[in-house]
């Protein structure tokens, strides 16, 4: 009779351990939601970057691949835009302004253009033997970011294989880089002397200068096209499905998200932005994840249409995002 209840006792134990375990692994469910059509560019491409200059000035790039590339710019907060076709036929990945008159953006095959009357006119930028390259490559231009008058950066990659980190500090008479063979497609500052360039299973931490630059740990897949800073952390989103954080300058990172999310492992995160604690991340399919207190916590959205989102842009107590068909959206 004893070794009967205790077999009872036995099954009783493992038939709650399975519970348990399906409970546990059960994903959460994600939430609908139904964005706002903020803005039409009219430009039928994938909107890789967006920023809000002011109030009334909106500006926007992209472009497809060694097709076509294009600058959309909007004066009065979205509501009309105008659109400024490069002059080479190359996608463009990315801007960044030096000042309210003068800015740069990049795309594919290391090309460059320049605008001196705030995004109006863009001229073809080539800087010839001043910007090497390596053998026979010639990567996209994915982030650019301005230190300073004189101390600019950039990075690229190609295919997810070979990328390439650039620097100047007298404003672009001369240039050094630094080859790997990953791809570059973010350039983080956590202030005017360190940064992390990250990008398909690499992060590259520079420490003043990318002469002294070193390796992080990151272990995962692929830290996409943006890390966002919560004071000295940093977020980043992954082609792996996680959302992953260093507390040490990109030292070290960890996935933060949790395991039951909603979307599969493999959802294409391509974005993150924040405002402070509040970040938020958005990918193929509609996706897009919220965390109110710096990542620790998140809550999942399927976007209607399941369109796919490219950039995210926290502005105030606004989200925008960019689609792969020329749209801005509004999502909060």
């Amino acid at each position: 009779m004893k070794l009967n209840h205790i077999a009872k006792f036995i099954r009783f134990i493992y038939c709650l351990s399975i519970c348990v375990c399906l409970f546990s692994c059960k994903k959460e469910k994600s939430q609908h939601l139904s964005p706002l059509l903020i803005a039409d560019t009219g430009e039928d491409v994938l909107l890789h970057e967006f920023e809000i200059l002011s109030d009334n000035v909106w500006i926007a790039c992209g472009g497809i691949r060694d097709e076509r590339g294009v600058i959309c710019r909007s004066i009065d907060g979205g509501r009309t835009w105008t659109s400024v076709e490069m002059n080479e036929h190359r996608s463009v990945y990315c801007f960044e302004f030096l000042n309210d008159s003068v800015a740069f953006c990049g795309g594919d095959f290391l090309h460059l253009w320049k605008t001196e009357d705030a995004g109006r006119t863009w001229e073809f930028y080539w800087l010839g033997d001043q910007v090497p390259i390596h053998e026979e490559d010639r990567p996209g231009i994915k982030d650019f970011h301005f230190v300073n008058d004189s101390v600019w950066y950039f990075c690229g990659g190609e295919n997810l294989g070979e990328g390439i980190v650039y620097e100047t500090k007298d404003s672009g008479y001369h240039w050094q880089f630094i080859f790997k063979q990953h791809e570059y497609r973010d350039l983080t500052f956590f202030d005017s002397t360190n940064a992390i360039a990250t990008g398909h299973g690499s992060v590259m931490l520079i420490p003043g200068a990318i002469a002294s630059q070193q390796a992080a740990d990151f272990e995962g897949d692929f830290i996409t096209s943006s890390v966002a800073i919560d004071n000295q952390s940093a977020i980043g989103v992954s082609y792996n499905g996680g959302i992953y954080r260093s507390n040490n300058r990109g030292q070290n990172w960890s996935r933060i998200d949790g395991v039951n999310t909603p979307f599969s492992r493999r959802t294409l995160w391509n974005d993150i932005d924040s405002n402070g604690a509040y970040l938020c991340a958005v990918g193929n399919d509609g996706r897009m994840a919220e965390s109110f207190d710096s990542g620790n916590a998140w809550n999942y959205f399927s976007v209607d249409s399941n369109p796919n989102l490219l950039s995210v842009k926290v502005q105030g107590m606004n989200v925008y995002a960019t689609t792969s068909t020329g749209l801005v959206l509004q999502l909060r």
